[in-house]
């Protein structure tokens, strides 16, 4: 089991997850390959926000046209305003009515109910 809610010092912190296909969930971590934690709720969110933010600005307008379908250079503007400002609730408003931009399909989850690995197995019944 590899769940981190056996550690006290992990309750009321966050972490970024995302989800892949062979290895199941997983998040950012240290150099020492221990759970990148973050202070609330609010704070990973902008860590989501801003590798978005960066990934999506590194393209030029035809390789966002040609890999990261619906994205706009607008919208990379606009998230790019959004970053540079503290209105969480602001870019959570952009990226809930532009799930596209979410570059790395990352969300925020409980340290304490994250399990490094986690994967759901969908079935034909």
């Amino acid at each position: 089991y590899n769940g981190m809610n056996t550690e006290n010092k992990n309750i009321g912190k966050f972490i970024v997850v995302y989800d892949t296909i062979v290895d199941g969930e997983l998040c950012h971590k240290n150099e020492d390959e221990t759970p990148l934690l973050f202070d609330s709720h609010d704070e990973a969110f902008k860590e989501i926000f801003d590798d978005a933010t960066s990934m999506l600005d590194g393209y030029s307008d035809h390789e966002l046209k040609d890999y990261c379908e619906g994205v706009t250079p607008a919208m990379v503007q606009r998230m790019k305003e959004l970053n540079s400002g503290t209105d969480v609730e602001a870019m959570k408003q952009f990226m809930k009515e532009n799930p596209q931009c979410n570059y790395n399909d990352e969300f925020v989850l409980p340290a304490e109910g994250f399990v490094d690995g986690r994967k759901a197995i969908f079935t034909g019944n």
